[in-house]
C-alpha cells in the first residue's frame, strides 16, 4: 500500500466544521464604514486555529508533539459576497476539506444573520518544519499518526 492509499484510510469520514462568532470592530472598517477586504484574511487565519482547537488539537499541542512549526499559508484567496458594517456580527464557519500529502485544504464561509453570505475563503497550508541542515523551512508529508488523531478528534467531537 502505497503513502497516500494509507493517508486516503485516515481522511475524515465525517464532515466537522468549526465555527467562530465575529464582531466588525471600528478599526476593522475602511473610511466608507465596511470591512476593511485584508481583515478576512486575518479572520481566515484566527478561524484555521479555532477549527484545531475546537477538537481538542491546539495548535501548541501540535507544534509541540510533533515537532513543526506550524501549517505556514502557501494561497489565500478570497471571495466577497455582500458588505460588513461596524458592530454587524458573523459566524465564520471552517473546514478542512482535503488532505493530501504535505497540504492542508481549508474553506472558510463568513455568514451574516439569516444565514447570508458576506465571503468565502479558501487556504491550503504546508505542514511545515525547519530543516536544521538547510537553514530554511520545509513542507513535509503529514504523518499518519497525525491524521488518525485528528479523525478521531473529529468522531468524538461529531458523535
Amino acid at each position: 500500500m502505497n503513502r497516500s492509499e494509507k493517508q486516503e484510510e485516515h481522511e475524515p469520514y465525517r464532515k466537522y466544521v468549526a465555527e467562530m462568532e465575529i464582531t466588525v470592530g471600528w478599526g476593522d472598517c475602511d473610511g466608507a464604514g465596511i470591512i476593511y477586504y485584508p481583515n478576512y484574511f486575518r479572520w481566515f487565519d484566527d478561524a484555521t486555529w479555532n477549527y484545531f482547537e475546537s477538537i481538542g488539537m491546539p495548535l501548541e499541542k501540535i507544534t509541540e508533539q510533533y515537532q513543526i512549526v506550524g501549517f505556514p499559508l502557501i494561497d489565500a484567496q478570497a471571495n466577497f459576497k455582500r458588505p460588513l458594517h461596524f458592530r454587524e456580527k458573523i459566524v465564520m464557519r471552517t473546514e478542512i476539506v482535503k488532505i493530501d500529502g504535505k497540504i492542508l485544504h481549508i474553506h472558510h464561509k463568513a455568514v451574516k444573520q439569516e444565514e447570508l453570505l458576506a465571503a468565502e475563503g479558501k487556504e491550503i497550508r504546508f505542514w511545515g518544519k525547519f530543516c536544521e541542515v538547510e537553514k530554511r523551512l520545509k513542507a513535509e508529508n503529514i504523518p499518519v499518526e497525525f491524521l488518525i488523531q485528528h479523525r478521531n478528534s473529529i468522531l468524538q467531537k461529531t458523535s
